[in-house]
């Protein structure tokens, strides 16, 4: 093995950082190849992954059931192309950590209202109203889904993406996803 030198001030530790910012970079390459290669051989994006449910009206509704923590959140949120009604039951801003400027970001620029499932005293829908972000509460999926629908305009999109853990609602990802896509299919 040849022994490299580098002159300047380029430490060990800026080294082993672009290291693993090209492993990460080689990572999330591969898997938009993979995903890219799914969609050309007719697969899609997995079930309750910001999967295209139906279109009502001009109005998109996607599904992303899966979406159950703040990275799950912010990928929904940053891969948003339209206006977006979102319905949420979010709660864990604690953990947006650096995150959470984007998270706000996001949320002011493409959400155009939230509907919260569950608690009507949300601290979050406190804080999102705060910030001038119209929000609504529903006590269940079917009514949470009529509030966005009504509260879309035309070419927005519907988003169900929780962003809690499946048990917390008592269920499972599929069974909350597949709550969702019912409740699209009674409009």
């Amino acid at each position: 093995m040849k022994k490299v030198s580098v002159k300047g001030d380029y430490g060990f530790e800026r080294g082993i950082a672009g290291s693993e910012i090209r492993d990460l970079q080689g990572l999330l390459n591969s898997r938009r190849t993979q995903m890219a290669t799914l969609a050309s051989n007719g697969f899609g994006a997995p079930e309750h992954k910001m999967e295209f449910v139906k279109n009502i009206r001009g109005v998109d509704f996607v599904n992303d059931a899966a979406s159950e923590n703040v990275n799950g959140v912010y990928m929904a949120l940053s891969n948003l192309q339209k206006q977006t009604v979102w319905i949420t039951s979010f709660e864990q801003w604690g953990e947006a950590g650096g995150l959470f400027a984007d998270l706000m970001y996001f949320i002011q620029t493409k959400v155009s209202y939230v509907v919260f499932v569950g608690d009507a005293q949300s601290p979050s829908r406190a804080m999102l109203e705060g910030m001038g972000v119209v929000t609504d509460c529903a006590g269940d999926m079917e009514s949470a889904v009529r509030t966005a629908f009504y509260s879309a305009g035309k070419d927005h999109q519907v988003l169900y993406c929780p962003g809690t853990p499946a048990e917390n609602d008592g269920g499972t990802i599929a069974r909350r996803g597949s709550s969702f896509k019912n409740a699209v299919a009674q409009l």
